[in-house]
């Protein structure tokens, strides 16, 4: 009775935290800045009382369907919010991303291939399409996490302080990511939503993540440091531009066979100078 009083507290808990992101962020006129962040936490917001009722109604099927369907969704979306922050992170330079842009829709294709193949190759016995979602959810859980990681380590060159809004999504998504992935292997096994312990750390996880998310997006937003990012030659972002200003239709491949040989040329002169 403890653990189903429980469940119920964190499952409205969450719910009302992610209805006061939204309505913040309206507030403060965030939703045009964050719209992936936006429909994402919208999205919580109406999914959860659609999967309350339908599972208070007893019929297992129509949940079973709307859980793993609104959960592949919100997986789609947090891809979204990956590429979100990606884009504002790396704001002052410009060439760094382009090719981040490039590379994460390239990626995304990837994670989608795989987790086809993974669906094809299913066991005997276990939905192709749970084992597809399972297989997108880890996959996005681990960007989400070496997102936050990258952040923590590289906040200063980019400019950003640990209380900005964008460090506080990214940190809520990391810390719930962080979690899910210890749970992930569970879930697996089980093939469905209905381990008891699973449900309440999975829950309690998500009701953290928007209590962070709540809290970093009232506070205000402190002003982003300037970042001279100066276009010398031996500098990453100078050598990146390097492809976007390729004049004949080359391949990706050659572009950057042409960019890394252009840094190597200068490296090898500047040690020649010091000689």
């Amino acid at each position: 009775m403890t653990s189903v009083l429980l469940g119920y507290a964190l499952w409205v808990g969450g719910s009302a935290l992610s209805f006061a992101v939204v309505v913040t962020m309206v507030r403060r006129k965030l939703r045009l800045e964050f719209p992936f962040f936006f429909s994402y936490a919208a999205f919580q917001v109406v999914s959860a009382p659609l999967l309350w009722t339908l599972y208070h109604r007893g019929v297992y099927a129509d949940y079973f369907y709307a859980y793993w369907t609104i959960s592949a969704l919100s997986f789609a979306l947090g891809l979204g919010v990956l590429y979100e922050i990606f884009q504002h992170a790396f704001r002052p330079y410009a060439a760094l991303r382009g090719l981040g842009s490039m590379l994460f829709r390239w990626a995304a294709l990837v994670l989608l291939m795989v987790a086809v193949i993974t669906a094809l190759s299913a066991p005997a016995g276990q939905s192709p399409l749970i084992t597809a979602i399972l297989s997108l959810e880890r996959s996005i859980r681990m960007m989400q996490c070496g997102l936050l990681i990258l952040m923590l380590f590289f906040s200063p060159q980019l400019g950003l302080s640990w209380r900005s809004h964008l460090f506080g999504i990214a940190a809520g998504f990391g810390g719930y990511a962080a979690i899910s992935l210890t749970l992930v292997s569970l879930r697996a096994q089980l093939g469905i939503p209905g381990d008891t312990a699973y449900t309440l750390i999975n829950s309690g996880a998500y009701t953290l993540a928007a209590a962070t998310w709540f809290a970093y997006l009232l506070a205000p937003e402190p002003a982003r440091q300037a970042v001279r990012v100066q276009p010398v030659p031996d500098s990453w972002d100078f050598a990146l531009q390097g492809i976007g200003r390729a004049q004949a239709p080359d391949s990706f491949l050659s572009n950057m066979e042409k960019t890394v040989d252009r840094i190597l040329t200068e490296s090898n002169g500047k040690n020649g100078e010091k000689h």
